[in-house]
């Protein structure tokens, strides 16, 4: 739905010139995608000619600079370093870019979205980034729920309302691993889901013998609430894992 960001993969080879690192600076302005799917879905361009650019160890013909222009990058700037890297209006990525990231850092989006740690909130149509945060590779490794793949998507959305207190508390930050596999539904944890079209943060516990899953507040004030195993496809969609919330200290 709304994660996405930079792979945990391998950290890639250092650019050898300063155009071999303009031409990976154009790729994570477009949201730091893997280099074949940006290769293959922005550029129609061969992975392996992408990948020579990048590290400066071939140099594009005109025809192969086409593909960049189309993108609305400035040819002038992408040979020389001269002037914008655009030569229009910025394109509307899911991530902002930042120059120099260190390839041992990861970039993540923070959404303009709160999600409902109580009643529910409507989930909007679009997701937009309102700011970013970048966290040591190793460390995310380590925060990461067990299922999550080194090419983890994962997001910030900010937790809105009481039901999950103590655990999450209104206005706190917690990030979120999207896609979780049904083993992790089955086992249990604190998920954002889309309930009746409502961006919710609940506890979840499944039930084998029926296929109910119950959405549990930590909060005990507020009552839990169950989809039917019928109702579950119609009503009830997995978002994403918390895996670690921030906020103000308590106490």
């Amino acid at each position: 739905m709304f994660y996405c960001v930079r792979s945990l993969a391998r950290p890639e080879i250092e650019p050898k010139t300063e155009m071999g690192k303009r031409f990976r600076d154009v790729r994570r302005a477009f949201g730091d995608k893997e280099r074949n799917e940006f290769a293959a879905a922005d550029l129609g361009l061969s992975v392996t000619s992408v990948a020579k650019y990048e590290r400066g160890e071939a140099e594009p013909t005109a025809g192969m600079l086409e593909p960049y222009i189309r993108l609305g990058v400035d040819v002038r700037w992408l040979i020389t370093g001269q002037g914008a890297m655009f030569s229009g209006p910025r394109p509307n990525t899911q991530l902002q870019f930042v120059p120099d990231t260190p390839d041992h850092m990861v970039i993540i989006p923070q959404f303009e979205i709160r999600a409902a740690a109580g009643s529910g909130a409507l989930a909007p149509a679009h997701e937009f980034v309102h700011s970013y945060f970048t966290v040591d590779r190793e460390w995310l490794q380590r925060m990461l729920p067990s299922w999550a793949s080194s090419n983890a998507r994962v997001g910030i959305l900010q937790g809105a309302g009481d039901s999950m207190a103590p655990t999450i508390d209104d206005g706190d930050m917690i990030m979120v691993a999207g896609d979780p596999p049904w083993d992790a539904v089955r086992r249990g944890g604190v998920f954002v889901v889309l309930h009746h079209d409502e961006l919710r943060i609940k506890r979840l516990q499944y039930y084998p013998k029926t296929g109910d899953i119950d959405l549990i507040s930590d909060n005990p004030r507020y009552a839990k609430e169950t989809v039917k195993a019928e109702r579950a496809e119609f009503e009830l969609r997995i978002i994403g894992q918390v895996f670690f919330t921030g906020g103000r200290l308590k106490g």
